[in-house]
């Protein structure tokens, strides 16, 4: 079911599972490939879409760092760590494993923005060939199953931006994709969307600016109880490494009670990168 009517589904709980399903950042096989299959399945889906993927201007250095990797046979980390990847298996292990290290220390994005921006690679091109344009976010918008939801201007971590700059963000990127789709855009997604990267303060600031929801990349199912904690929903990644074994672990909070047991904080469990495109 859609997103408003998951909302509607809490206010007045009653038997049977349901799911919601999200596609992050506004890449333009949302519209290509994913919509054909959502057609065939009748199911709804929200497309939470960031402002700098329409413009160019999205901080998408995953694109930057599949376009380096593929372009080297060795890269090469500022804290010495290099990566042998000269053949396709090695590129991705390369690419999975450079993303969990970001995920665990944003710090290292600086660098990897230098390392991308020095091998001359054109980031907002990237940008473009792989997102929506306006009018194929129109098209997208315009089909009864799909929900136009904000990701923030740049996709940057909102918990490390001062507050003007987070609330800024988010009522900015609300503003253009509401003129762009001439309707209400209701929903929010947190980038990155794991506890180093939205909190309290975030899900206040997404309330003040005129959200109704927002989702993180926390693992876990929606029970009634989030009617009260709209602003920090959580969401379960699928991703191309899930077996239906791992969706039935996933569906049945099978990896959220085993991580909680164990003392693991629940938004490390599985990999946030895949959290932030599902």
């Amino acid at each position: 079911m859609s997103l408003d009517e998951a909302v509607s589904r809490l206010r007045d709980p009653r038997p049977g599972r349901f799911a919601s399903f999200t596609f992050d950042d506004g890449f333009d096989d949302n519209l290509s490939r994913a919509l054909p299959v959502m057609e065939r399945h009748g199911a709804p889906f929200t497309v939470y879409v960031a402002t700098g993927m329409i413009t160019g201007d999205l901080d998408a250095w995953w694109l930057g760092l599949a376009a380096l990797i593929r372009s080297r046979d060795v890269i090469a980390l500022p804290d010495g760590t290099t990566f042998a990847c000269n053949d396709a298996p090695s590129k991705v292990a390369a690419f999975d494993a450079i993303e969990r290290a970001i995920h665990r220390r944003y710090e290292l994005l600086p660098a990897i923005r230098d390392m991308i921006a020095a091998a001359g690679l054109d980031l907002p091109g990237l940008v473009r060939t792989e997102g929506l344009t306006l009018e194929r976010l129109r098209r997208l918008a315009e089909h009864p199953l799909a929900t136009i939801g904000a990701h923030g201007t740049t996709h940057i971590n909102l918990a490390r931006a001062p507050e003007d700059v987070a609330r800024e963000e988010m009522a900015a990127n609300r503003a253009f994709l509401e003129a762009a789709i001439g309707r209400p855009v209701r929903h929010f997604a947190y980038p990155f969307g794991n506890a180093r990267a939205c909190g309290s303060r975030e899900e206040r600031l997404a309330e003040a600016v005129g959200f109704e929801t927002a989702v993180t990349t926390r693992h876990g199912a929606v029970f009634p109880d989030h009617l009260h904690h709209l602003y920090a929903l959580p969401r379960e990644s699928l991703s191309v490494h899930d077996t239906p074994h791992t969706v039935a672990c996933k569906l049945s909070g099978f990896y959220r009670a085993v991580y909680s047991r164990l003392g693991a904080p629940v938004s490390h469990m599985g990999s946030d990168a895949a959290g932030d495109r599902p």
